[in-house]
């Protein structure tokens, strides 16, 4: 029922948005008709299929610490890549995407473009974005520039100073200033192609926690093991539900604006440190579908830890990439991205995505946040009056409501870390 409304929902503004991109490829680049129409539902389950895919092969499995990564922003820097490609590298990129065409994926491409930023209009606290780097000299088509836009750049990689700076200055720009640096000036020696992709997240809620109420409490990381850490607690109607597949209690914790929600998947007590990796194991976008629609709207006591961690990823990422099948991209005498310049020769050097994400009682604007009003709920039979205290490792996703699209997704395992 929930992804039944999710996709109405999505329908109605993808349709009021496809006036604005119809036509919008007249330049021809990818084939004899760019012409952008709205995508079909089964296209936007890729890009679910691909943020599940890349957040299984990154997780830390054999480490502790806290995680967290954009997979719209890992996906919206690959298929800039894809864009740019021929021959097996563009066979290879279509398999780790999970697409069929350019011109399906830049269709879904330019929707999420615009769904992204009408939900950082109503969504405050969320920064996300991709560019692709590459050398100058390099001769660009002119309709591979046109349609991309300002996510593809022209950079001088042979000034690896300035190169830094201005692309650090990008980074800082693009996450508000809570990432001010990725590149050192060696990191771009011999280089003449990168990717870069951040996502910040420090959002306010729908129904904020107030602060009177959050003291410090023990926090778990394992069954002999445990922290005090600051925990904030409500109680109210939310979505709920609980996934035998999954091994796991699951909450839907609104965003202002309501276009965005948190999801927690709260493995049990008992299973220490060991749950949360069965949930991972158990997470494919069949099991999420099932745990999401089976949730019922219940009156739950939320007992939820504030925290905020960034996490980045360079080496691990291209490794991940690689396993999942875009070998080719990485090696300078395979890659084949003659699409973006016919001359040949480009192969990416660095592929970097840096993370953030603050939890807290309200976000960057609890003033204007709603409290929540009961009056008009019921909660009743069997998820009558539930408690969702999250005092162990729990794995937590951040969606749209309009494309069923992850935005990010991490785990929050040790509030030491």
């Amino acid at each position: 029922m929930l992804f039944e409304i999710i996709k109405i929902r999505a329908t109605v503004i993808l349709t009021l948005l496809s006036s604005s991109l119809i036509g919008r490829g007249d330049s021809q680049c990818f084939s004899k008709n760019d012409r952008v129409s709205m995508p079909t539902s089964a296209e936007f389950s890729s890009v679910t299929d691909f943020a599940l895919d890349v957040h299984k092969e990154l997780f830390p499995f054999n480490a502790s610490g806290n995680y967290v990564v954009s997979p719209h922003a890992l996906w919206k820097s690959l298929a800039l890549a894809y864009f740019g490609s021929s021959g097996n590298t563009q066979v290879q990129l279509e398999d780790v995407l999970g697409a069929t065409d350019k011109i399906s994926t830049l269709k879904i491409w330019s929707y999420l473009n615009r769904l992204y930023q009408s939900e950082r209009n109503n969504t405050s606290g969320m920064l996300v974005d991709a560019k692709v780097y590459v050398e100058e000299r390099r001769s660009l088509r002119p309709c591979v520039e046109e349609i991309i836009g300002d996510a593809l750049m022209t950079q001088n990689f042979s000034n690896v100073y300035k190169s830094t700076v201005e692309i650090n200055n990008w980074i800082a720009s693009s996450t508000g200033g809570q990432v001010r640096t990725l590149y050192q000036p060696e990191d771009l020696e011999g280089v003449n192609m990168l990717i870069a992709s951040t996502g910040i997240h420090k959002g306010s809620w729908l129904y904020p926690f107030k602060k009177s109420a959050s003291r410090s409490q023990p926090f778990y990381p394992g069954h002999d093991d445990y922290v005090d850490v600051t925990t904030m607690t409500q109680k109210g109607y939310f979505n709920y539900g609980e996934s035998a597949e999954l091994g796991a209690q699951v909450l839907e914790l609104p965003y202002a604006g309501r276009t965005v929600s948190m999801y927690i998947l709260l493995p049990p007590l008992n299973s220490g440190a060991v749950g949360i990796i069965n949930t991972m194991k158990s997470l494919n976008p069949a099991t999420l579908s099932r745990a999401l629609a089976e949730m019922q709207h219940a009156e739950i006591r939320v007992v939820l830890p504030k925290f905020k961690f960034q996490y980045e990823t360079d080496l691990e990422l291209k490794k991940a990439l690689s396993r999942m099948g875009a070998k080719d991209l990485f090696n300078k005498e395979e890659a084949d991205l003659t699409i973006f310049s016919p001359t040949g020769n480009l192969s990416v050097g660095h592929i970097t995505h840096k993370a953030f994400i603050a939890v807290d009682e309200g976000g960057v604007d609890a003033a204007s946040a709603k409290t929540l009003d009961t009056s008009s709920y019921q909660a009743s039979g069997p998820l009558k009056q539930r408690v969702f205290v999250c005092n162990r490792p729990f794995l937590f996703l951040l969606m749209d409501k309009l494309a069923s699209r992850i935005l990010f997704i991490g785990a929050y395992r040790d509030p030491r870390e």
